[in-house]
């Protein structure tokens, strides 16, 4: 790690920036901002043991990853930069995105986010941290409201096989935990789908993950360029954030945290 005290030309940083060390090990960071200005970081994280609790969630924490990682990102087409130094991250912490951040420096600067957390499931594979999910969602059954948001989504009939109550008379609308709430599923849209009484029946196993394709949260994880656009939107609204607190800076004491800080973390 080497400091050079801002003092190289940001051009001539930002192209250092994309160039990884094989002899360095590396923490995988991904800052964005949402639609209701607020800072989502995510992280890859590894199973680091079980939460002490009735439900007994998982807990999680950041992973090290080589130089090699970013060519995930690569064949992705994700923009992604390398963080050597603090300089580097008082860059990277303006313009967000991806980053591969160098295990000194994070483990430096970035303590509180390197933290582990309790997680819930999320989608086939992913995970969502426990304190970013709305209460009622960890009921086992899913509120009025939640519910007729998941049949308005799913256009009030089965995702399955089609049918509707307006076509078929007998036909019993069913709001299906995709994952069971007693394996850690949550009762909130993204783990709900539409079936009618027939299909819910039917289904074998019970348990069918493959219906996670089914909804429109996860249909286009495979979409290159759409996982992009959506990125750089969230990039977009992340600099505008940063932006504005950095302007702010000069009237706030010294000892006060970058964004990254206030940043919630919302998946792992």
């Amino acid at each position: 790690m080497s400091a050079d005290g801002l003092k190289l030309p940001l051009k001539q940083r930002w192209e250092r920036m994309h160039s990884g060390k094989n002899e360095c090990t590396y923490y995988a960071l991904t800052l964005t901002g949402d639609i209701g200005g607020k800072i989502d970081y995510g992280l890859q994280s590894s199973f680091v043991g079980w939460e002490a609790s009735k439900r007994g969630w998982e807990l999680r924490g950041p992973r090290l990853l080589t130089a090699e990682f970013a060519e995930n990102w690569k064949s992705l087409k994700l923009p992604f930069v390398f963080v050597h130094s603090y300089e580097d991250l008082f860059v990277f912490l303006i313009s967000g995105g991806n980053a591969l951040i160098e295990k000194d420096v994070a483990e430096k600067k970035l303590t509180d986010l390197l933290k582990p957390v309790a997680v819930a499931p999320h989608g086939i594979a992913g995970f969502k941290v426990l304190k970013s999910v709305e209460p009622s969602a960890l009921n086992r059954a899913p509120t009025p409201k939640v519910r007729m948001e998941v049949l308005k989504r799913d256009g009030r009939r089965c995702k399955i096989c089609g049918r509707r109550p307006d076509d078929h008379v007998d036909l019993e609308l069913h709001v299906h935990h995709i994952r069971p709430s007693g394996n850690h599923g949550l009762s909130e849209p993204e783990n709900l789908i539409t079936l009618c009484d027939t299909c819910h029946t039917g289904l074998n196993p019970h348990e069918d993950w493959s219906l996670f394709n089914h909804l429109p949260e996860f249909a286009d994880l495979l979409d290159t360029d759409l996982n992009r656009k959506s990125l750089m939107e969230g990039v977009a609204r992340y600099r505008k954030i940063s932006l504005a607190a950095y302007s702010e800076r000069s009237k706030t004491p010294a000892s006060q945290s970058s964004p990254a800080k206030k940043a919630r973390r919302k998946s792992i």
